[in-house]
């Protein structure tokens, strides 16, 4: 303990007495006679920083406490520099069970603290140039849309601003979550569902969700969404026929990692546009699931009967976060295929 990298010490009594110090502690504090000397008077920081009254909870209540990302401005070499430190206070029991003292920590976590900042600044970028992109896209469908004069024509450049602006709301949700490597998707459906979901004809579909909660990096969770949201506009859309449409969406984690999400359309009826299957790939939500799902690399497949579709995705959770995480799953025969079965 003595030769450890990270500074550490012992101190005895209320009045925090230094018994114990290693090199490394040594090394920070500049000086070499402190043992039988109080904390708050080798180290007036303790008081300004309150790491004295942390040392006196642990003392007087026997918890173990934490002071995280502490921050610390010295002068070197007249620069100023900024370090952050996490002090770790481990009270100490004697034979009789009562605290005699408190074994103290110290660890540099100035490192991971700037790499996190640097990331929040990168992600805030990241979403404020989407954001910017998606705006800029859907004042150049509406610049377009406003030259044409048919309805008929025109109704494909309405429908394209609507879906684009699911994406920015999908895009909206995810990027709201306090933890981007884990997204929670069943709060996630729960919000979509609510919001989103129903976004092109809400009076004609209601969707509900059986799903134990899961978590995906932010490339996965944003595909899921997505293709979550085209099979829910789908069946408000394409099979508005008056009647309203019910949504379930259930999930199989019995082979996690392997995840397996089950999306039923019930109350189909007879109409399938044009005699097609529901699920027919020369749709354009069709292709876009498919689209969607080669990227998730998932497994898909359909399953019709009289009065219900569903529809399964079947993929890997991928534990690598960051922009390629969704690259990093090995490849499976017929992935992203779209499968047609009836029952």
């Amino acid at each position: 303990m003595n030769n450890a990298v990270s500074p550490m010490c012992i101190v005895e009594g209320s009045d925090h007495i230094y018994r114990f110090v290693n090199k490394a502690y040594y090394k920070i504090l500049g000086a070499e006679n402190v043992l039988n000397k109080p904390a708050k008077e080798v180290n007036p920081h303790y008081v300004k920083k309150g790491l004295v009254d942390r040392l006196n909870e642990a003392f007087s209540s026997g918890r173990e406490y934490w002071s995280k990302e502490v921050p610390h401005i010295y002068t070197r070499n007249n620069q100023t520099v900024k370090r952050y430190k996490t002090y770790h206070f481990q009270p100490l029991a004697d034979d009789d069970g009562h605290i005699s003292g408190i074994f103290i920590q110290i660890d540099d976590v100035t490192n991971e603290v700037e790499l996190r900042k640097y990331n929040e600044v990168l992600l805030q970028e990241l979403d404020h140039r989407v954001r910017n992109n998606i705006a800029i896209i859907l004042s150049l469908l509406q610049l377009q849309a406003n030259e044409i004069k048919d309805q008929n024509q025109l109704a494909p450049f309405l429908e394209a601003q609507k879906r684009i602006r699911v994406f920015s709301k999908v895009h909206e949700l995810i990027f709201s979550q306090d933890d981007l490597k884990n997204i929670p998707i069943l709060k996630l459906l729960k919000r979509l569902a609510h919001q989103e979901l129903n976004l092109f004809n809400p009076d004609h579909s209601a969707v509900s969700i059986d799903v134990a909660e899961f978590y995906l990096n932010i490339n996965q969770a944003i595909l899921l969404g997505l293709i979550c949201n085209e099979i829910v506009s789908f069946a408000s859309r394409r099979l508005s026929n008056g009647r309203k449409r019910t949504v379930s969406i259930s999930s199989d984690l019995s082979q996690y990692p392997e995840v397996r999400l089950m999306i039923t359309i019930n109350n189909t009826g007879e109409l399938y546009p044009n005699d097609r299957l529901l699920w027919d790939d020369n749709q354009f939500e069709g292709k876009l699931i498919n689209i969607l799902g080669s990227q998730l690399k998932a497994k898909l497949t359909a399953c019709e009967s009289d009065d219900c579709s569903t529809l399964s995705l079947t993929f890997i959770k991928a534990d690598i976060a960051g922009s390629a995480a969704g690259y990093f799953v090995d490849d499976e025969p017929n992935v992203g295929e779209l499968y047609k079965t009836l029952a």
